[in-house]
Formats: C-alpha cells, structure tokens, sequence
C-alpha cells in the first residue's frame, strides 16, 4: 500500500497536472519514474498557445521530450497516461497560505493542481506533515515552511518586564511562541527554526528595531529568506 502511495504522489507532485473534467482517462502502470503523457493539448504558459495532440515525457522530476504525439518515442517500460484530448498545464502554486493540519486540506491542493505550497506562520506540526508527504506516507503537494515571529515594541519590553518582576509568580505575561524582546532571542528563534528545517522566516508586527535587524543578520549566515510584515519601528525605508 505504501508504495502505491509514493507512486501516487510522485504522478500527482511532478511539475504538470493534468486536467481531468468530466472525462476518462487510462493510465498503464508500469515504471512510476518515467511518465508519458499521449494525446495530450499541452498549455506551456511561455505564450498564448496550446500544443495539442503533444506527447510529454517526464523522467524523475524533469521533463526529458515534447513534441506531436507521432514525433516522441515512449522509453520503454514507461507509465504511459492516454490523455484522450484533455489539457496539460505547469503545476500551481499557493505563495501564501497559513497552517491547516486536515490531511484533506493537502489531497485537495493536488486535485485542483496545487503542487507547490508556501505556508506562513508554520508550526512543527506542519514540518511532520511535510516529512510525511516527502516519505510518500501521505499525499500532498510540495511545502515550503516559515515560522512567523513577532515582538513587543522596544518601549514596551521595559514596563512588561517590571510587570513580570513585581507579580511574578502569580501572574506573568506570556508572549507566546515566536514572540522576541531583543536580539538574542531574535538570533535564538532563527537558529531554531532552521534546525527544524525552515525554509524561510517569517517577520510578524511589533518586532523591535534591534531584533529586526538580528533575525535579517542571523538569517543571511544561514541562507534564509526574510518574508511577511514590517513592524512600525522598522519602516519600509529602511
């Protein structure tokens, strides 16, 4: 069952998706790393044009043939897809999503040609949930994750820790994951989050000048991208 599953998702995540509205189609399984597509219109999106009656072949994760479906040789032992007529486009991209852990959420990104997802504000949850896709334990489309931090503004951070002092330890405001006061904390989050295995790292309002500055720093030593909100001590000039 487990290896059904990977081929499925190595059919479902590959670079095309193929249109399949109200019409059959037949697939002859055979080698579940080489894939033709026959009888196919092909949308490229390089222009305005359909390239109809195409046959495509996809070996691993790269398209290796195009061309009319009498032109193309099928390697042999391909999983060859009889397309019958219906449309062949470049796989979709969601770049701005937030978490959502129902299993049902990914299968329908790939059934409506979802196959590249950026989720914002991601949990450790969502990075299981990405191993578990790239496994082929469950389906889903290819993730890409940024933990989201935040922060109080600079004249905040000395009156909540005179609040946390004076009341502790009764009561202590707690800001809650992904949430930094200075730049250690910011250099900390960071390192954390790339050793979970992040992607990018998501800036979040209320973050202070200083710790703005530690997350970019820290981020470009690791050759993390820097994504999301600018907080009113930052400013768009800077």
């Amino acid at each position: 069952m487990k290896h059904n599953t990977k081929m499925m998702v190595r059919i479902l995540s590959l670079t095309l998706v193929i249109a399949m509205l109200g019409t059959n189609i037949t697939i002859l399984a055979q080698d579940e790393n080489i894939v033709a597509f026959v009888n196919v219109n092909a949308i490229p999106m390089d222009s305005e044009r359909i390239l109809e009656g195409h046959t495509v072949v996809v070996e691993g994760d790269r398209i290796t043939a195009i061309g009319p479906a009498n032109k193309v040789s099928i390697p042999d032992g391909a999983q060859v897809i009889e397309a019958g007529g219906q449309y062949l486009i470049p796989g979709l991209t969601d770049n701005h999503t937030h978490p959502d852990g129902l299993p049902i959420v990914m299968a329908l990104y790939l059934a409506n040609g979802v196959t590249t997802v950026r989720t914002f504000n991601a949990t450790p949850e969502d990075f299981e949930k990405r191993a578990a896709i790239e496994s082929g334990e469950h389906l889903g489309p290819r993730l890409y994750l940024g933990p989201s931090v935040g922060g109080l503004p600079a004249a905040l951070v000395p009156p909540v820790n005179q609040l946390n002092h004076a009341v502790a330890p009764y009561f202590v405001m707690d800001l809650g994951p992904g949430s930094v006061m200075g730049c250690e904390d910011a250099r900390k989050f960071v390192l954390a989050a790339h050793e979970l295995g992040a992607d990018f790292i998501k800036t979040n309002l209320g973050l202070p000048l200083e710790s703005f500055d530690c997350i970019v720093a820290t981020a470009n030593e690791l050759g993390l991208a820097v994504k999301g909100h600018i907080s009113d001590e930052v400013r768009t000039e800077r």
